[in-house]
């Protein structure tokens, strides 16, 4: 395209529709009896992901680790019940 000054320009713009869930896998790391339960939580999806996106029931997940731009891997502690309940 040209304007009246005879500047050229051309822009374009792409994107991808991601019809596919990324994989989540959700294992304790420790035999599950009493105290605080962690759980290691592996991610990978088809698109890059971004391991400071990461959230459980709305909270942020601080510690997650980036393996490769389509697989991420989080620790995830559930704190013990308070006692009594």
């Amino acid at each position: 395209m040209t304007d009246v000054h005879g500047a050229q320009g051309n822009n374009s713009q792409s994107f991808t529709i991601d019809d596919k869930a990324p994989e989540i896998s959700i294992s304790p790391e420790q035999l599950i009896s009493s105290g605080n339960i962690t759980l290691k939580i592996t991610i990978t999806d088809d698109h890059k992901l971004d391991p400071n996106s990461i959230r459980i029931n709305g909270e942020e997940v601080n510690q997650c680790s980036k393996i490769s731009d389509s697989e991420v891997i989080c620790d995830y502690t559930i704190p013990a019940p308070a006692e009594g309940r």
